[in-house]
């Protein structure tokens, strides 16, 4: 058992040390990284034209 970023107590395998959000904010975590990757490739884009 651990305790992840919002508190949520879960199981996790022995071998999973990289596990640190629950699968719901997991979700809303890579949904906002994807956004603001987009965003700057974007911008980067914007800038060359």
């Amino acid at each position: 058992m651990a305790f992840l970023d919002c508190g949520k107590e879960v199981d996790v395998d022995a071998k999973d040390n990289k596990t640190c959000r629950c699968d719901i904010h997991q979700k809303e975590y890579s949904l906002e990284l994807n956004r603001k990757r987009q965003k700057a490739w974007y911008d980067r884009q914007k800038q060359k034209s």
